[in-house]
């Protein structure tokens, strides 16, 4: 089937996006956006308004998401994501591209968290190689809600 909407345009501040998730309770899409360095939520994208004649959706987004504050657990290439909804926390994986180590992030309030971001939780590359995990590009993430 063809695309019934697209989002795409200088709105969306879409920048190499790497990783969807669709919250099909609260029809909210996540979208891992790997040349901002942060994660974009579009709320009922389905419903945005097309360019006329056209499946373009440029709509901004309707929350962003991001850590600059915390200077160990920057979003740095994030790469996929996804959301614990009985938790309300996302798991991100971030390929540490530009200046940091590569690391899985955990952060709460993923209903309603907008702006910057507290990191919650995280398991951090050893950039010596030095502990017992290596993380090397994590490139994508599954959640298991069962255990």
């Amino acid at each position: 089937y063809p695309a019934s909407k697209i989002i795409e345009g200088n709105l969306t501040s879409l920048f190499i996006p790497t990783g969807l998730l669709m919250d099909p309770n609260k029809d909210q899409l996540y979208i891992a956006n790997q040349g901002y360095n942060d994660i974009l939520v579009f709320n009922q994208p389905q419903n945005c308004t097309a360019s006329q004649g056209t499946t373009l959706c440029n709509a901004l987004p309707d929350r962003t998401i991001y850590n600059t504050s915390d200077i160990n657990h920057v979003l740095d290439g994030p790469s996929s994501l996804v959301v614990d909804f009985s938790a309300d926390q996302i798991y991100l994986s971030n390929l540490g591209l530009y200046s940091h180590l590569p690391s899985l992030l955990v952060m709460d309030q993923a209903s309603t968290i907008n702006g910057q971001a507290f990191i919650s939780n995280s398991l951090v590359a050893n950039g010596a190689n030095l502990s017992t995990f290596i993380l090397k590009f994590p490139e994508s993430l599954a959640l298991d809600i069962t255990r």
